[in-house]
């Protein structure tokens, strides 16, 4: 058998664009609902994860304990620390 499992099963290449290394850091845009004038237009928080449903990533923010998905996000791949 010729080719990776994925293209086997779906008849195209997986879509590797959209890959982050999991658990880096990641800003997300939050919404206007939620900013305020003396806050930060983003906030920061962790990878966790892929939206199966849409083109968009889950995210963990530590400051509210919570998990949210998003496609307004900036990923630092290359720090190699603790949050």
């Amino acid at each position: 058998v010729d080719g990776i499992p994925f293209k086997l099963v779906f008849g195209r290449a997986p879509e590797l664009n959209r890959l982050r290394k999991f658990g880096c850091p990641a800003w997300s845009v939050l919404p206007n609902q939620q900013r305020r004038k003396t806050s930060g237009r983003a906030e920061l928080g962790v990878h966790v994860g892929y939206s199966s449903s849409s083109p968009s990533w889950y995210i963990y923010s530590p400051k509210t304990n919570t998990i949210h998905e998003t496609r307004s996000v900036t990923f630092d791949e290359d720090f190699d620390g603790d949050l």
